[in-house]
C-alpha cells in the first residue's frame, strides 16, 4: 500500500481484513466477564479488561487487547482457531489448544511466583526433589495479621532438606544438583552444602522440613526404625482416608473444600488411629505432604476481613473426659512441596486412647506414619 502525503499531515491506514468475519463467540465466550475467577488470588478483574488475547488459526495470527467484555476476531474462511493464548493482567499466561465452538474459558488458578526448585541427577535425568528457601521471602508483609507493620525475618534463610540416596547418583564421579527459579521471583544463594549421612538399611533418616515461627530449629537428624502403620485414618465426615495415606504413591487426599482465597480451605480434620502404642518409649509422627500457598496480596486481603481466619494445623488427643484436647497448638506446615513435618508425641497422650486429630484450614498431608526412633542424634 502506498500513498502520497503532499504535506497534508499524518496519515493512518487501518486494515480491517478481508473475507468472512467470524465472531469470537465461536472460539471464546461472548462475554469475558465470566472468565475472571471470584475466588483464588482475585488478581484479575472480572471482565478480563486489559488482558492480551492472541489467536492462531493455521498461518493466521491476530492479537487484541481486551477493552470490552466481548472481543471479535476475523478468521476469514477458517471455522475455528488452533490455539488461543491469554496473557492476564497479573502477567500469568494461559493457553488453550483446539478450542471448541462456544467454549467458555475460565481463568486457571496457578502460581505466579514460586520459591527456587531443587533437582538432582538420578542416573538418567534430573529429577525434581522439592522447592527451597521458603522462609526467606525478603520484604514479605506478615505483621498485617495482627494489625501492626512487620515483615519476613531477615535471618530465616538457613534450611535443611533431605535427598534420598536413590534420587542422587554420581555422574563421572560427581554428584550434580540444579537450583532453578522458574517463576516470577529472584533467589539469592550464599552457600549450598551437601552432607552424606551413612546409616544402616534397617533405619531411615529424616529431617524436619516444616515452617514454624522463630526461633527456627537447628539441624536435627532423626534416625528411626520399627515402622508402625496406621490402623485407620478418617476425616471429619467419617470418610476412610487410609488408602490414600498408607503409601507414598502420588495418590493423595483431595476432597478438601476450597475457601475464598488461594491456599485456604474450609476447616477439616484428619483423625488417625495408630492402635496400641503402650510398649513404645518415644513416639514421633512423620507426615509427608505439600502446601499450595497464599501470597502477600492474599495476606493483606485476609487481614482486612473479620470473617476469614487462617488456622494453622494443631493436634489434639483424647482426654479423660473423652473429649478432644489440644496438646500441640501449632504443628507448622510443609515448607512447599514434598516436605516432611515431624511431631513429637512423646508424653502427649492423656489416656490409653492413642488417636490423634489434626485440624486446620490450609494445606493437607499426603502420607502419614508413626515411628519409634532408634536413638535420635542431634547434630
Amino acid at each position: 500500500m502506498t500513498a502520497e502525503n503532499s504535506g497534508r499531515g499524518l496519515l493512518l491506514f487501518h486494515n480491517d481484513g478481508t473475507g468472512k468475519l467470524t465472531d469470537v463467540s465461536s472460539i471464546l465466550p461472548e462475554n469475558l466477564s465470566s472468565v475472571g475467577l471470584s475466588a483464588g488470588s482475585n488478581k484479575n478483574n472480572h471482565f478480563g479488561i486489559g488482558a492480551k488475547l492472541e489467536v492462531r488459526a493455521g498461518d493466521l495470527y491476530q492479537m487484541r487487547v481486551a477493552t470490552d467484555p466481548t472481543t471479535h476476531f476475523g478468521l476469514g474462511q477458517r471455522l475455528k482457531a488452533d490455539a488461543v493464548r491469554i496473557l492476564w493482567t497479573n502477567g500469568v499466561p494461559q493457553n488453550v489448544f483446539h478450542p471448541n465452538s462456544d467454549q467458555v474459558l475460565l481463568e486457571e488458578q496457578i502460581l505466579k511466583g514460586s520459591c527456587a526448585f531443587l533437582y538432582a541427577w538420578n542416573g538418567e535425568r534430573y529429577d525434581f526433589i522439592t522447592d527451597m528457601m521458603w522462609r526467606s521471602a525478603l520484604g514479605m508483609p506478615m505483621g498485617i495479621m495482627s494489625g501492626s507493620t512487620a515483615y519476613a525475618f531477615p535471618d530465616a534463610s538457613q534450611e535443611y532438606l533431605k535427598i534420598s540416596g536413590d534420587l542422587l547418583k554420581a555422574r563421572n564421579g560427581i554428584y550434580s544438583l540444579q537450583i532453578t527459579e522458574e517463576l516470577w521471583e529472584t533467589a539469592y544463594c550464599d552457600q549450598v552444602r551437601l552432607l552424606a549421612i551413612d546409616h544402616p538399611d534397617s533405619a531411615d533418616i529424616y529431617v524436619d522440613e516444616r515452617f514454624v515461627p522463630p526461633p527456627f530449629p537447628s539441624l536435627h537428624i532423626y534416625k528411626v526404625a520399627e515402622k508402625h502403620l496406621l490402623r485407620s485414618a478418617r476425616d471429619e465426615r467419617g470418610n476412610d482416608l487410609l488408602p490414600w495415606l498408607r503409601e507414598k504413591d502420588d495418590a493423595y487426599v483431595a476432597n478438601l473444600k476450597p475457601a475464598k482465597y488461594q491456599g485456604l480451605t474450609e476447616m477439616h480434620d484428619l483423625i488417625l488411629d495408630p492402635g496400641n502404642l503402650s510398649p513404645a518409649g518415644r513416639v514421633f509422627l512423620f507426615l509427608h505432604g505439600w502446601l499450595f500457598p497464599a501470597d502477600a496480596s492474599i495476606n493483606v486481603a485476609i487481614s482486612q476481613s473479620d470473617q476469614i481466619k487462617v488456622v494453622p494445623p494443631y493436634l489434639q488427643v483424647i482426654n479423660r473426659k473423652g473429649d478432644w484436647q489440644t496438646v500441640v497448638t501449632n504443628m507448622g506446615f510443609p515448607m512447599g512441596k514434598n516436605k516432611i513435618v515431624v511431631a513429637d508425641l512423646t508424653g502427649r497422650f492423656l489416656t490409653d486412647d492413642y488417636r490423634v486429630r489434626i485440624r486446620t484450614k490450609s494445606g493437607f498431608f499426603r502420607n502419614v506414619s508413626q515411628r519409634r526412633p532408634a536413638r535420635p542424634t542431634l547434630v
